[in-house]
């Protein structure tokens, strides 16, 4: 059972100071967290409708900062935590660049990064972009493939509906074998988890009951099974939501109570957001206590 911090909103201890925040995840780090993700978007329109998972976590004023070059930051100052974003909106970069900048933090951090992508929510987002918010699902899925592409080969070659290349040499490869882990945060469905089992490492679901997900687990590690892969490597991040539904100051010894539940269902690494627990800074230490408390949860199916 491993489990992660998300930083989102975690700024606001530190008043925007990133050092701060980079000191937040090498505290965490010693104590044992596995892995710290941070969320992306990349500008606001003035309506934030559209959200598919409940009540928005955030504001068309709240600051959100670049999470591959925060990663660069944070890799540079941490020797074991895992880096990862939840969700990367892939399709807003160009492939050959995203595939390059992954490569990069992927050589700098030693091997540690897990890439969450997603295709985002926001329309005025991706216009802002110059990007078709109507094609990003077959944008996102072109655009892992084009990264495996570069990875494996040199010179690489990829034709799809949107990207095309040939004879391309883009060198060195990632770390680790066999390119970057890339999650996948979509919806559940039989051509996401064709997907996932066809390009991806893992699933980031959202929005599920513990009993959905359990059943859409079922599903994807047959899809995985179906693809020649083996289920056990599955990786499934879920992020365990204050038990009280209180976005703020919520109480945290009845949330870690339901984390079994969402581990019986499938998840092998519990993401959560202190903010959501914690008023001030010093409380962040008694948060880790809790969610560490996780991890002696038996996680064999």
């Amino acid at each position: 059972m491993r489990v992660c911090v998300n930083l989102l909103g975690a700024e606001q201890w530190f008043g925007g100071d990133l050092d701060g925040m980079i000191n937040l995840v090498r505290l965490a780090e010693r104590r044992g967290v596995d892995q710290v993700v941070l969320p992306e978007h990349v500008a606001f329109g003035d309506d934030l409708g559209g959200y598919p998972f409940g009540e928005f976590l955030g504001a068309r004023d709240s600051p959100w900062y670049e999470p591959i070059v925060l990663l660069a930051g944070i890799a540079t100052a941490t020797e074991s935590i895992r880096l990862a974003t939840g969700v990367l909106i892939a399709p807003l970069r160009p492939a050959v660049l995203l595939a390059k900048q992954l490569t990069t933090l992927d050589i700098l951090s030693k091997g540690r990064l897990d890439i969450g992508v997603g295709t985002g929510w926001h329309k005025a987002e991706f216009d802002a972009c110059g990007v078709s918010f109507d094609d990003r699902i077959g944008q996102l899925d072109e655009q892992v493939r084009a990264c495996r592409a570069l990875w494996k080969t040199a010179p690489a070659s990829f034709e799809g509906k949107y990207i095309r290349f040939s004879g391309l040499y883009q060198r060195p490869a990632p770390r680790q074998a066999g390119g970057v882990p890339i999650w996948f945060g979509v919806p559940p469905s039989a051509a996401n988890f064709a997907r996932i089992a066809e390009i991806g490492n893992g699933w980031l679901p959202m929005g599920l009951s513990a009993e959905k997900l359990a059943e859409n687990v079922t599903k994807l590690r047959k899809a995985f099974v179906a693809r020649g892969r083996d289920p056990s490597t599955v990786g499934i991040r879920h992020v365990l939501m204050p038990a009280s539904g209180v976005k703020s100051n919520a109480d945290l010894a009845s949330t870690l109570l339901e984390a079994k539940g969402w581990v019986d269902a499938g998840a092998n690494i519990i993401e959560m957001y202190p903010q959501m627990f914690c008023q001030r800074l010093e409380q962040f230490e008694d948060f880790l206590d809790g969610l560490l408390s996780l991890k002696k949860m038996d996680r064999c199916r």
